[in-house]
């Protein structure tokens, strides 16, 4: 292959995916977007049974659909991205966990407050996990044992504290974004973030402290967003 492109079905006002739509679909199009659309249901093997080409498929959006589960699709052998915000699945779908080759998983605005354990030998790949708009009130432990994460994005959810620790298995984790939730006070928290920590946002938090010496604890911190909170003021070394 060498240019990559996008097959796109979104604003179609589509009900029902049906395999016909996929047949012009070739080895080149490893984006699939089917987002802003009216689905409710998806049948495991529709994109198989539409295209010869499923096996190529790397990306998939089904964002802005009426989802309420999500199926492990047959044929997707080399899928690293899906995307399904603002579906109504309000639990994880747990197919999610078939996914061996995934990557990136967009999860925002699903009303979601719980994730659940994943077996070991589950999303061993995943790199980024975006949680954002959705209605968690904690960092749920099994997504701090995720063994690849690098970056977690659980923006305007409900949080009011970190967790005690981010130790575990998620040793590579370097991005937190924690944007619009209810964290007020960093000075028993610092010691619980990842070492490899290189950037942090909590921005529109209600934070009224920051630890003198929390800093300098994290060599390779470099971006901190701390605006719309209610410092005072924020130590810089």
């Amino acid at each position: 292959r060498t240019s990559f492109q996008m097959f796109s079905l979104a604003h179609r006002q589509l009900t029902v995916l049906e395999p016909h739509l996929l047949e012009s679909l070739d080895e080149t199009e490893v984006f699939l977007d089917v987002s802003f659309n009216s689905l409710t249901a998806l049948k495991i093997s529709v994109i198989e049974d539409g295209t010869k080409n499923a096996q190529y498929i790397e990306s998939i959006d089904f964002a802005h659909n009426d989802l309420e589960t999500f199926p492990h699709l047959s044929g997707l052998k080399s899928l690293e991205s899906i995307h399904l915000g603002w579906n109504p699945l309000c639990v994880v779908p747990v197919k999610l966990f078939e996914y061996d080759t995934l990557t990136r998983l967009y999860l925002p605005g699903c009303g979601l407050s719980t994730f659940p354990k994943i077996p070991k030998s589950a999303l061993n790949e995943l790199s980024e996990l975006e949680l954002s708009f959705n209605e968690f009130d904690h960092i749920p432990r099994s997504i701090l044992e995720l063994p690849s994460l690098t970056s977690l994005r659980m923006d305007y959810n409900r949080i009011a504290e970190l967790p005690e620790s981010f130790d575990g298995s998620c040793a590579y984790l370097s991005e937190v974004s924690l944007a619009g939730n209810k964290l007020k006070n960093l000075e028993k928290s610092w010691d619980g973030l990842p070492n490899r920590l290189s950037a942090l946002n909590l921005s529109h938090n209600e934070l009224e402290s920051v630890d003198d010496f929390a800093w300098s604890e994290y060599q390779r911190l470099k971006n901190v967003q701390l605006d719309h909170n209610a410092l005072c003021e924020v130590p810089l070394e």
